[in-house]
């Protein structure tokens, strides 16, 4: 069968100059030859892919349809690409691109192929694909004929202890990943706290250079880590979105305000233009802030000259409904990315080619983590090649309107006046790391706040019984008793009774903790704590949490007098 429907198929798509040297039949028998290879093609149970040369469908079979999951009005104008896993597609750009450079009589090396599917649904279907090089009045085509892998007893157990194997690596690998971040966000936090203490103290102009160095690595390491443990929860399926109000302009803005100085120390020129008549949407701001910052960041690295334009665009999804979507637009005069790399980009440790990676550095995962956030919002992420040279970046997430409602607390800049109110608050810093009690200890008492400090969750639970305090800042990880287990220990003190053990039950206790992954905060607030902060800790977003927090806590005691 295979032969045949090859055969025929290459008839099919023969070149006219071919066919003008043959003796032309007439009108009704092309017609009908036509027809019995359409019917020999659909009939036929082996699935028919006919492929351009950039990769993308052309024409499908039934068999196609079914194996792929997939009905011709989506599967026609795919990309092949698509259709292999995450950790073929590669290997499936190299087959497109060998084509484009091979003969049609030079198959050997394109007789490979990846040995399964990607389904409608996401899951993988075992196949095996035979590929032939076809050539249709110029243009290099491919056909590729599939059909399901039949899986014997042996290798169904088989796959299904590599199965297994798979998921207990990957459960592993979570785990390692949440305690490597851990490990690495202590003394990340050490180093970015000393760094902002230090940038508050008297310093000549070449020492504020140099810390102007070191607190720019310090935040690179910090991307890098948010970045790996991001694509730990992508893989385990546990990215979550936050669905909170925000203003476009107002969160976009902040993010972009920096990468407005890099450029202008790059020598590029640096443009945003706001296209919202839409402000305030419902959304996650904070992955959507780090979709712009890796676009953004992204054309930095690879624009040598020129200029970077940014445009943010909100479009109403339905006239009638609240859906909207916000288009992030990144345009710069870089070095670009080759047709046939357009979707390589966006695999995760991928880069244009090896030598981009060698020259610019990085892991390749910030373009990743853009389409996936893109696709989990609803949207999508592409790149075209700029006219003139250069690349368009444009990812697209889907919001809501947020009617009548005003930005979310976060989305505010630190007023100058809050620090003022802290004055005189009494903090227990808990924390087994000397140096993160020292960190903290200088942040806050150069802000007028009294503070006394415990190693481990046993000492926490000692002094609040001794003396009185407005909130704690308590370590997660510490040995002896860690800081869930202290928590929970402070909040069973309200229920033995009498009037002075209620506060308690009331006292602002803040989770401080260098794991970041998912259930973390859920954790803390199931055990009693008010609020949640993760290393490495930003002082403005301390001073923030601590004010919220004794706002809180003012209120809950004042209700009952007013009762």
């Amino acid at each position: 069968m295979f032969g045949r429907v090859a055969a025929l198929t290459q008839w099919l798509h023969r070149s006219p100059q071919a066919e003008a040297k043959r003796e032309t039949p007439c009108a009704s028998q092309r017609q009908s030859t036509r027809d019995l290879v359409s019917r020999i093609s659909n009939a036929s149970p082996q699935a028919l892919f006919i492929c351009d040369g950039a990769g993308r469908v052309v024409l499908a079979n039934p068999a196609a349809h079914r194996l792929t999951g997939r009905s011709d009005a989506t599967i026609i104008g795919a990309e092949m690409r698509d259709f292999a896993p995450a950790e073929r597609r590669t290997e499936v750009d190299a087959l497109f691109a060998a084509l484009a450079g091979s003969s049609s009589a030079d198959t050997a090396s394109l007789q490979h192929a990846w040995q399964t599917l990607n389904q409608a649904d996401g899951s993988l279907t075992p196949v095996q694909l035979v590929l032939a090089p076809i050539d249709w009045s110029g243009r290099k085509m491919l056909c590729i004929h599939g059909h399901v892998r039949p899986v014997t007893q042996d290798c169904a157990v088989k796959l299904q202890a590599e199965l297994d194997q798979a998921l207990s690596y990957g459960l592993a690998r979570n785990r390692v990943l949440a305690t490597v971040s851990h490990e690495i966000r202590t003394p990340l936090n050490n180093v970015s706290g000393m760094l902002d203490l230090l940038e508050r103290t008297p310093i000549d102009a070449e020492q504020r250079e140099l810390l102007k160095s070191a607190r720019s690595s310090s935040k690179l390491l910090r991307v890098l880590l948010n970045d790996l443990l991001d694509l730990s929860k992508i893989e385990a399926g546990k990215l979550e979105l936050e669905e909170i109000p925000f203003d476009v302009q107002e969160q976009l803005g902040a993010a972009l305000r920096p990468f407005a100085a890099r450029a202008a120390a790059q020598g590029l020129g640096f443009s945003v233009q706001w296209n919202t008549p839409q402000r305030m949407l419902l959304g996650d701001p904070y992955r959507i802030c780090q979709v712009i910052n890796n676009l953004v960041d992204n054309a930095l690295k690879f624009t040598p000259q020129g200029q970077i334009r940014v445009e943010v665009r909100t479009v109403e999804a339905d006239a009638d409904a609240d859906d909207c979507e916000l288009w992030l637009i990144v345009e710069d005069s870089g070095i670009g990315v080759a047709p046939e790399r357009t979707h390589a980009v966006f695999d995760a440790f991928t880069q244009a080619s090896a030598a981009t990676t060698r020259q610019y550095g990085g892991t390749g995962l910030g373009l990743y983590l853009c389409r996936q956030i893109c696709e989990r919002m609803g949207g999508s992420a592409s790149v075209r090649q700029r006219s003139g040279g250069g690349s368009v970046f444009t990812c697209i997430v889907r919001c809501q309107v947020a009617h009548g409602m005003s930005p979310f607390l976060e989305t505010q800049p630190l007023d100058p006046s809050l620090t003022r109110s802290l004055e005189g608050a009494r903090v227990l810093v808990v924390d087994d790391n000397r140096v993160n009690q020292r960190l903290l200890e200088l942040w806050l008492t150069k802000e007028q706040m009294q503070v006394y400090c415990a190693a481990d969750g046993e000492a926490a639970l000692r002094t609040v019984s001794e003396r009185s305090f407005d909130v704690v800042l308590m370590d997660v990880s510490m040995p002896v008793m860690n800081g869930i287990d202290a928590t929970s220990a402070i909040r069973a003190l309200a229920k033995t009774g009498g009037a002075g053990q209620q506060r308690f039950a009331s006292l602002p206790i803040i989770g401080v903790s260098a794991y970041a992954m998912k259930g973390d905060r859920e954790t803390c607030v199931a055990a009693g704590m008010d609020d949640y902060i993760t290393k490495p800790i930003e002082r403005d977003v301390l001073l923030t949490k601590i004010f919220a927090a004794l706002n809180r806590s003012a209120t809950a005691q004042a209700e009952p007098k007013s009762a």
